[in-house]
């Protein structure tokens, strides 16, 4: 089940108080994140071995990216106690662990993993991630003088303001 990207192994286990989501690589991970979601510290980030990862917001884009701090902290017995509550949450039986109190860390994760049934493959990007609606919001200049009336603007929205102020002025 858990696959080696570099230093982290995944699957990348995301958790909001009791709440677990897991994807295949940090990319998969990152690409539902939001940067106020790294700002207001709504997750914390794991590998499958109990490495604590960083999330990092870009806030020019919205997105935030996920990765292994400088010095990494592995935390097995924190992220194990955090699955634990969350297989008690799910349902034991539910998840195929009837006593989530005595199993490893590699058992956890493989039980959860198998319920929130986790690709092990890369996932295809879904059109309204925050990274794709990131990369569709950005224009590039053009040369047609829109770009030097509103420096940093994206040329089509200046556009579409001024069609849209021409035509409620009609």
């Amino acid at each position: 089940m858990a696959q080696a990207f570099g230093p982290v192994v995944a699957p990348v286990i995301l958790v909001e108080g009791w709440d677990v989501e897991f994807s295949p690589t940090v990319s998969a991970a990152a690409d539902d994140l939001e940067a106020i979601d790294e700002r207001e510290g709504i997750f914390d980030f794991y590998d499958s071995l109990g490495t604590r990862l960083v999330g990092v917001a870009d806030e020019r884009l919205g997105t935030v990216n996920i990765v292994l701090p400088p010095s990494p902290t592995v935390v097995p017995q924190e992220l194990a106690e955090r699955l634990i509550g969350s297989v008690v949450r799910v349902g034991p039986e539910r998840v195929g662990l009837p006593e989530p109190d005595g199993a490893s860390l590699p058992e956890l994760v493989s039980a959860l993993g198998s319920f929130f049934k986790v690709r092990s493959v890369e996932p295809r990007r879904t059109p309204g991630s925050a990274r794709d609606r990131a990369r569709r919001s950005r224009c590039h200049d053009a040369d047609d003088g829109l770009s030097v009336a509103w420096p940093g603007v994206c040329p089509r929205a200046v556009a579409l303001y001024r069609f849209a102020s021409t035509a409620n002025a009609a």
